[in-house]
């Protein structure tokens, strides 16, 4: 990674800490939120609060680096103009994509009509395993994290995400629910990317 990742909004040293969230400074992208109980207070605050800032740096560094490295594999967002086709897919609270296998064309920029048919919020997320793997049991530890990069996707009860994706390696390309307890109970789906 060129640049270092920066935490704002952690005053160091003083009781609450409310929110704070790591990026990187280079493109701006979160690579992690935090919140801590504004309510809670420890024997020597600052070295806790210390710890923890360079636990979380650490994490978003990690995050940043796996991110870096998904980029290219995954593809980047598209131009629904120039969307070759549409697909839509359906997310239940069993826990299921509809469909859960699609197959593209290396190259090929698709629009998605991702539909939330359940009664709770899910992600649609694209990633290579390990990134939704790892980044799973992220939000497993901080569920009120918060995400702004391209490829995620937060949506409600009733409301739909309606976006392109260009697909720009061959390969496997993986989409997953990242709300703690969705992905273990196999809410997760694979795109095929052929030459």
């Amino acid at each position: 990674m060129d640049t270092p990742i920066a935490c704002n909004s952690l005053v160091m040293g003083s009781l609450p800490v409310r929110r704070w969230c790591c990026a990187n400074p280079g493109n701006g992208k979160i690579a992690a939120c935090f919140q801590l109980d504004p309510n809670a207070t420890w024997a020597g605050e600052e070295f806790m609060i210390r710890w923890i800032a360079l636990g979380a740096m650490l994490l978003a560094l990690a995050s940043a680096e796996a991110m870096a490295d998904t980029g290219a594999s995954i593809g980047k967002p598209g131009d629904l103009a120039k969307a070759a086709r549409t697909v839509e897919v359906e997310m239940s609270d069993a826990m299921r994509f509809t469909p859960n296998k699609i197959d593209v064309r290396q190259g090929e920029t698709i629009r998605f009509i991702v539909r939330n048919a359940g009664q709770v919020k899910h992600e649609f997320v694209f990633g290579t395993a390990a990134h939704l793997k790892a980044h799973a049991a992220a939000m497993s530890k901080h569920p009120d994290m918060v995400h702004a990069d391209p490829g995620h996707y937060a949506i409600e009860p009733g409301s739909k995400a309606d976006f392109a994706w260009q697909f720009t390696k061959n390969g496997v390309v993986e989409f997953a629910c990242l709300i703690p307890g969705h992905f273990d109970a196999g809410m997760r789906g694979t795109i095929v990317v052929r030459k």
